[in-house]
C-alpha cells in the first residue's frame, strides 16, 4: 500500500504558512521549558521524598509548591503548540492521533491526575510521609507516561509508512515501535527535564542553603552531559538523508543543528562553574535552536510528502487579525497574573 494514499487532503491557510510558524515556534520554546521544568521536577522531587533527611523534605517542599505553576503555564502552552501544529500538519497530526486514539485520550485522564497530584502536594505536604512518597510517585510516573505518548504520536505523525499497521491494530492502540527514534527521542527529553529541573532547582534556593542551590546545579550538570551521549544515539538513529543535511547538506539545518550543540556544550561549562544565570541563558537559547532543528528534521522526514511552504493560501485577513488582537491582550494578562502570583508567593522576581 502507498502510504501517501493515506494522507487527507490539507485544508488552505487563512495567511502564508511562515506567519502560523513565527508563532509556533516561541510558544513551543515557551511550552518545552515549562514541560522540562515540570517533569524534572517531579522527578528531582520523588527522589528527595525517597530520603528521609531535613534538607531533602526541605527540597522536596521548594519543589512542590511550584508545580501547580509549572503544570499551567505547560498546559497553556502546550495547547497554543498543538493548534499551531494542527493548522500547519492538521492532515498529519489528525490521523496519528486517531491511530493511537486510546493512548492519546488516555494521556487527557493522566495529566488531570498529575494535575490534582500537584495540588495535593502542594496543599497537604505535610501530611503522611507515605501518603506523600506515594502521591509524588503516582504523579512523576503518569508525566513520564503521558510524555512517552506525545513522543509516539509526534514521531507516527511523520510516518505515513507506519500507518497500515493500523489494520492490525483497528482499535485505536497504534504504537510506533519501528521507528529507530523513539526510544532516544523519548530519553533526551527526560534528561533534558531533569537537567532543567535541576537549574529550576538551584533559582528555587538561590537566595537560600548553598547546598541546596548546588545540589540542583549537580542535576543539572549530570544530566546535562547524560543528554549530551543521548542526543548522540538520537542523532545516529535519524535517517542517513536527515544526518547528512544536519552535517552539512542543508546550509540552514547545519546552522540550527551546530547552535544547538553549541548551547548545550556552553550549558554544562557554565553548569560546571556552578554560574547559574549564565546556564539559565544558555539554556533558553539551547532550546531555542533546537526546536528550530526539529522542524528542520520534521520537514526533512516529510519532504516526500508534503511542504508546508506550497500549502495553498486563501487569504482571510480579519480572523487572523482578530487572533492576533487576543493573542495580544491574554499575553497581557497573563503577563499581569504572573507578577500578581509572585508577589502573593513572595518570590524575587529580579
Amino acid at each position: 500500500m502507498d502510504p501517501a494514499a493515506l494522507i487527507p487532503a490539507p485544508d488552505a491557510l487563512p495567511v502564508a504558512w511562515s506567519w502560523f510558524k513565527a508563532m509556533l515556534f516561541p510558544c513551543f520554546v515557551a511550552h518545552l521549558l515549562f514541560m522540562n521544568a515540570l517533569v524534572g521536577s517531579s522527578l528531582i522531587g520523588w527522589v528527595h521524598t525517597l530520603r528521609s533527611g531535613v534538607s531533602d523534605l526541605e527540597a522536596a517542599r521548594g519543589i512542590g509548591k511550584r508545580m501547580p505553576f509549572y503544570m499551567a503555564f505547560a498546559i497553556n502552552f502546550g495547547v497554543a503548540t498543538l493548534l499551531f501544529l494542527q493548522v500547519l500538519y492538521g492532515h498529519f497530526f489528525y490521523t496519528s492521533s486517531i491511530l493511537m486514539a486510546v493512548w492519546w485520550l488516555s494521556a487527557l485522564a493522566l495529566v488531570l491526575a498529575a494535575y490534582g497530584a500537584a495540588y495535593w502536594i502542594d496543599i497537604r505536604f505535610h501530611g503522611p510521609a507515605a501518603l506523600r512518597r506515594l502521591v509524588w510517585t503516582l504523579m512523576a510516573a503518569a508525566l513520564l507516561v503521558v510524555a512517552f505518548v506525545f513522543v509516539n504520536n509526534l514521531t507516527l505523525l511523520q510516518d505515513p509508512g507506519a500507518w497500515p499497521g493500523y489494520f492490525k491494530t483497528p482499535g485505536g492502540t497504534l504504537r510506533h515501535w519501528r521507528d529507530a527514534t523513539l526510544i532516544p527521542r523519548y530519553l533526551h527529553f527526560v534528561t533534558a527535564s531533569a537537567a532543567v529541573g535541576g537549574l529550576v532547582l538551584a533559582l528555587t534556593f538561590r537566595h537560600g542553603p548553598a547546598d541546596k542551590r548546588d545540589g540542583g546545579m549537580r542535576w543539572f550538570v549530570w544530566a546535562t552531559a547524560l543528554q549530551l551521549l543521548i542526543g548522540g544515539w538520537f542523532f545516529l538513529s535519524l535517517p542517513p538523508a536527515v544526518r547528512s543535511a544536519l552535517m552539512g547538506g542543508d546550509i540552514k539545518s547545519t546552522a540550527f543543528f551546530g547552535a544547538a550543540l553549541g548551547g548545550a556544550m556552553v550549558s554544562l561549562f557554565f553548569g560546571i562553574q556552578r554560574r547559574l544565570w549564565p546556564s539559565v541563558g544558555a539554556v533558553m537559547l539551547t532550546v531555542s535552536a533546537m526546536v528550530l532543528v526539529r522542524d528542520a528534521v520534521r520537514t526533512l522526514v516529510l519532504a516526500p510528502y508534503f511542504d508546508a511552504a506550497a500549502s495553498t493560501v486563501r487569504p482571510q485577513y480579519s480572523p487572523v487579525a482578530v487572533f492576533g488582537l487576543f493573542l495580544a491582550l491574554g499575553a497581557a494578562a497573563v503577563g499581569y497574573m504572573l507578577r500578581l502570583y509572585l508577589k502573593a508567593k513572595g518570590v524575587d522576581a529580579r
